[in-house]
């Protein structure tokens, strides 16, 4: 535990890789042509069996360029991607989830679903495109300190503008997204949780 002005929380997980995994797929040219919002044709349980274009890691939950990726060189139009890691809760409290702009759509999970039997109708949150200027929106989950908590983060883009961004906020006002050896790993170190399957497996 690390303790400062009376207040304690458990040491950054140090196994598996800081952040999330992530992989993207490319979708059908159809989506093209569907309405966004809502984007009802956007389901990505049916990707991920198949082989991703790409994967990697990142620490943050953040596309705003159409030609690259977490540092990859990439065309994102008409793309999916999707991302897993699990959250070391540092503190009992309410998180808060920021959304900044979401083009077309964002969904995520958090505790077991996030982990198996993910759906677009059991996502916990799902944000869609709202035109400019897209206003900032935030949902609090109530998590409990020492616990990993799975999480899951899928964006789907019709085509046109790209736009996700995800910000996860403990109860002490402290951002855990975008942080180099902090509480999101890409593995339950207690062993709670197995590892997620590699993508392009069910």
């Amino acid at each position: 535990m690390i303790c400062s002005n009376g207040r304690c929380m458990p040491k950054p997980p140090t196994c598996g890789q800081p952040g999330f995994d992530w992989a993207e797929w490319r979708g059908p040219r159809s989506w093209s042509n569907v309405k966004s919002p809502p984007f009802a044709e956007y389901d990505p349980t049916l990707l991920i069996s198949q082989r991703p274009e790409l994967k990697g890691q990142t620490n943050t939950l953040l596309i705003d360029n159409p030609k690259a990726l977490y540092g990859q060189a990439i065309d994102i139009n008409l793309a999916s991607v999707i991302h897993q890691g699990f959250l070391l809760a540092p503190a009992t409290g309410n998180y808060t989830f920021i959304f900044g702009q979401a083009d077309d759509i964002v969904l995520v999970w958090l505790g077991k679903n996030a982990f198996s039997g993910w759906t677009r109708a059991n996502a916990d949150i799902e944000r869609t495109y709202i035109p400019p200027p897209g206003d900032e929106t935030h949902t609090t989950r109530h998590l409990e300190q020492g616990t990993y908590y799975p999480v899951r983060v899928a964006w789907g883009d019709k085509g046109g503008n790209t736009a996700m961004s995800v910000k996860i906020i403990a109860p002490s006002g402290m951002e855990l997204t975008g942080k180099d050896g902090g509480y999101f790993r890409t593995e339950a170190c207690d062993g709670s949780y197995d590892k997620f399957p590699p993508y392009g497996r069910t």
